[in-house]
């Protein structure tokens, strides 16, 4: 699942959710407001770690920005 931060301050899209608001800090992503399929909306406190390279660390998973061409599956 894509994770996506911005353009928006505060704006994340994490783990299918649609976050406003948002703060991360000290590892952790917290919203008080996002929005799910259905038009669900949940508060939402998870691990999020950006890293001085640019990659972002999520649930013990890095994940970095791909230039060029996505890779063949």
């Amino acid at each position: 699942m894509p994770l996506s931060i911005g353009p928006e301050a505060g704006h994340v899209g994490i783990d299918g959710l649609d976050c406003q608001d948002a703060v991360i800090q000290g590892g952790r992503m917290r919203a008080p407001r996002c929005y799910a399929n259905g038009g669900s909306v949940v508060a939402y406190d998870t691990t999020l770690a950006l890293l001085p390279d640019g990659a972002i660390v999520h649930e013990r998973e890095f994940y970095r920005r791909l230039d060029g061409w996505p890779p063949c599956p």
